[in-house]
């Protein structure tokens, strides 16, 4: 018994598990994207579906020191799961399905964007983008600071956070993905 729930854990914490489960979690919205429960749910999936590109596309846009330690999907789930209920994106329909047809939309998105990214080092670096580094062996890379909007101060609070005083106890520092800026220093390397 013990050995089949463990099975059962692991099987559920493969990657083709979470494949069946975007599979299963898109039913509610495929059924309602062809009007099996009505008009208005079949215009919620589409609601959904252009405000998550919409702002997801806004989100990489903006940049990664906007997000500070949230990727763009986690960010776009916490801004819109609030809504997703509200009148405002199900729109004056807002019944019990057509809020569950708006979160599993939304769950489906998200878990589909989760796969395409896994499966693709190129995809990951247009959706969730890449490391960029600001500052190394010596020399500041000013391109990179202004496209990411990085400040000399803003590099030398990350070195003072890692208790080192200044750029000569620092080899590099690199903007990742999630906003924050890591220090490798001269001990390090």
């Amino acid at each position: 018994m013990k050995d089949n729930i463990l099975k059962s854990v692991q099987f559920f914490t493969e990657r083709k598990s979470k494949i069946w489960v975007t599979i299963l979690m898109s039913i509610i919205p495929m059924i309602a994207l062809f009007g099996l429960f009505g008009e208005n749910e079949t215009y919620t999936v589409l609601r959904v579906a252009g405000i998550y590109i919409f702002i997801f596309v806004s989100l990489r846009l903006l940049g990664k020191r906007e997000f500070n330690q949230v990727n763009p999907v986690e960010l776009l789930c916490l801004i819109l799961i609030p809504d997703l209920v509200s009148q405002g994106v199900v729109g004056a329909d807002s019944t019990f399905m057509n809020s569950i047809v708006a979160v599993t939309t939304l769950f489906t998105l998200v878990s589909i964007t989760s796969l395409i990214t896994a499966s693709s080092k190129k995809i990951e670096e247009i959706l969730v983008g890449c490391p960029t580094i600001l500052y190394h062996h010596g020399s500041h890379i000013k391109l990179n600071m202004e496209k990411e909007n990085i400040s000399d101060e803003d590099i030398l609070a990350a070195i003072r956070k890692q208790g080192l005083k200044d750029y000569r106890d620092i080899n590099m520092a690199v903007l990742e993905t999630d906003g924050t800026i890591s220090i490798i220093s001269s001990k390090q390397s």
